[in-house]
Parts: C-alpha cells; sequence; structure tokens
C-alpha cells in the first residue's frame, strides 16, 4: 500500500510565478504608458507655450500649433488607454 498523502498537497509554484510575472508585466506596461503620456503632456505644454510666444505670421507658429494638439491627443489616449488596463488589475 501506497499511504504517499503529500502527492496531493503539493502547492504549483508556477501557478503562483506565472501570476506575479503576469502582474509585473502589466505593471510595466501602465507605468510606461503613463511615463509617455507625461512626456506627451511636456511636449504639449511647451510646443503651447511656444505657439503663443513667437510673434508675427513666422513659418514655425502652425507647426508648434500642430504638435501641441497631436500631443495633447496622444496623451489622452495613453491616459485613457492606460486607465482600462489599471481598472482590469486584481
Amino acid at each position: 500500500m501506497n499511504n504517499d498523502n503529500n502527492s496531493g498537497d503539493e502547492k504549483q509554484p508556477s501557478d503562483d510565478s506565472s501570476i506575479l510575472q503576469q502582474d509585473e508585466r502589466t505593471d510595466r506596461t501602465l507605468l510606461r504608458e503613463f511615463g509617455l503620456a507625461a512626456v506627451a503632456s511636456l511636449i504639449a505644454f511647451f510646443s503651447a507655450v511656444l505657439t503663443t510666444v513667437v510673434e508675427g505670421h513666422s513659418v514655425w507658429r502652425p507647426f508648434w500649433l500642430t504638435l501641441c494638439i497631436i500631443s495633447v491627443l496622444c496623451a489622452v489616449g495613453l491616459i485613457v488607454q492606460a486607465a482600462r488596463k489599471f481598472g482590469g488589475r486584481p
């Protein structure tokens, strides 16, 4: 007779480690997306300042305004995307 009762009591370490690895990947993705959103926000801020500071009808004013609008849209998109992932965390 085999009285080995430990065979059913073993815990699967791979399950715990895979959950931790998934959490770590999610955290890194969130940090990267929020970081990129912060960089895009800074670009939007500085380009908005340059849009208003540049005097006259120079060639650069529409460029800074376009850069400002694009970076604001990128920042908002990254924040929304990261917030959706953040809401799905356990």
